[in-house]
């Protein structure tokens, strides 16, 4: 399966393979996705061990082959997001439906549409079947989604419209000869936001809008309804919502003479960091890592260096005391949904802290005197604030290496201090 937008934009950038390896010196490092074996395989301490045994309250699921997504609390509001059954064929001559078909690898709702179907929503369409299935909003923004597939390419004027309508109506998306490569032999998940002004229902569609050549095979899986703008991570439920818990990984202390045998050990400290599909553009603040003082997470804001995305986009690092301090900024180059990677350093004591990203030469500043009073926890794509987890970088974190001390001239060759 793939991603796509409503405006069906490229996929992010690929991921390549790591420099970092094996951080030299690391005291802790962990690798989440399949690099070094299938389900996240991480190394700590000389030893490998599971990723849990690297960070605590990982997110639900854990790390994958793909890596440790991190991600806020989402709930998906319709009801049977399966949609590989419960969905039927509608209108004056509705296509044939079966259920429970394998498709990308994915268990699916199968329509098959003909030249003999009728077009238009009142002429040939499927649906989720009943009003028990159907998604209840509020007011206000929700994002809709739907894994769509295709047998075969659109060739001429044939076109098909996928939409979600009911007591309100979302933009409509047409698949036609123009972009029906993107769907043959795999899904493509399908999103669209819409701002209702009033509470109700809708559920998903596909209908014919334009005569067929030849059959074609619909294939329709995993549907998602949410507030707000963003697409999460699919939410499977059954006969109602379903809610995903927000994730708020930090990294295990270690016993003995590690990087965080206590609280307020370290003065110095060098990160490592490797990450995929951050998404953009999306107008929010989304943390990488985010150190902090025992006593301040999940308490406030105060007492902390974060590496994270702003709300235009650029890559920062930056401090606070009781109040912000001010950044370092790489500049929004970075902000692709690709894989990049960060070297930082923090220094408690002089107020020296630095960043390179993807190999480039570090960027300084000095915040003397604005530093945390102590680095104890090492947050994991979020920052966690007085009203719980927060910022959540909605992509998938691959590596992190960490270690006492200045640690740039190892970790980033050829960049220096």
């Amino acid at each position: 399966m793939i991603g796509a937008s409503l405006s069906l934009s490229a996929a992010p950038g690929v991921l390549q393979a790591s420099p970092l390896a094996h951080v030299p010196g690391a005291e802790i490092y962990a690798r989440f996705d399949d690099k070094y074996g299938p389900g996240g395989i991480s190394y700590s301490q000389g030893t490998f061990a599971s990723a849990t045994a690297i960070i605590e309250n990982s997110p639900s699921g854990q790390s994958s082959a793909t890596g440790l997504l991190v991600e806020a609390a989402a709930t998906n509001l319709l009801a049977s997001s399966r949609c590989d059954e419960h969905v039927g064929g509608r209108g004056t001559t509705p296509p044939n439906v079966e259920h429970q078909i394998v498709f990308d690898g994915v268990s699916c709702s199968r329509a098959t549409f003909t030249p003999g179907n009728q077009t238009l929503f009142g002429g040939s369409r499927i649906a989720q079947d009943g009003a028990e299935h159907d998604t209840h909003f509020g007011v206000g923004e929700h994002t809709y989604s739907l894994f769509i597939g295709l047998s075969r390419e659109l060739t001429g004027s044939e076109v098909l419209r996928y939409y979600w309508t009911g007591s309100d109506a979302t933009p409509l998306i047409n698949i036609s000869a123009a972009n029906s490569s993107l769907f043959v032999g795999k899904l493509v998940r399908l999103s669209v936001t819409s701002t209702h002004v009033a509470s109700g229902a809708i559920y998903p569609v596909v209908y014919l809008f334009a005569p067929l050549i030849t059959d074609v095979d619909v294939f329709v899986a995993k549907g998602q309804a949410e507030v707000g703008t963003a697409t999460t991570s699919w939410i499977e439920t059954a006969a109602a919502p379903v809610t995903r818990p927000a994730a708020s990984p930090i990294v295990v202390q270690g016993p003995g003479p590690t990087l965080f045998p206590g609280a307020g050990n370290m003065d110095e400290l060098t990160f490592a960091l490797e990450w995929v599909g951050v998404p953009t553009g999306t107008g929010t603040a989304r943390t990488l890592l985010n150190v902090q003082t025992q006593a301040d997470y999940g308490a406030s804001d105060n007492n902390r260096a974060t590496l994270f995305y702003q709300t235009d986009g650029s890559l920062s690092l930056g401090v606070a005391d009781t109040t912000w301090q001010g950044e370092i900024n790489a500049g929004a180059s970075f902000d692709d949904g690709g894989c990049h990677r960060a070297i930082v350093y923090l220094n408690r004591m002089t107020g020296d802290m630095g960043l390179s990203v993807d190999g480039g030469a570090f960027l300084t500043d000095n915040k003397a005197g604005s530093m945390p009073i102590s680095f104890d926890v090492v947050a994991i794509g979020h920052k966690k604030s007085g009203v719980g987890a927060a910022d959540h970088s909605r992509g998938n974190h691959l590596e992190i290496a960490a270690a006492g001390g200045d640690h740039r001239v190892a970790w980033a060759p050829g960049q220096g201090q």
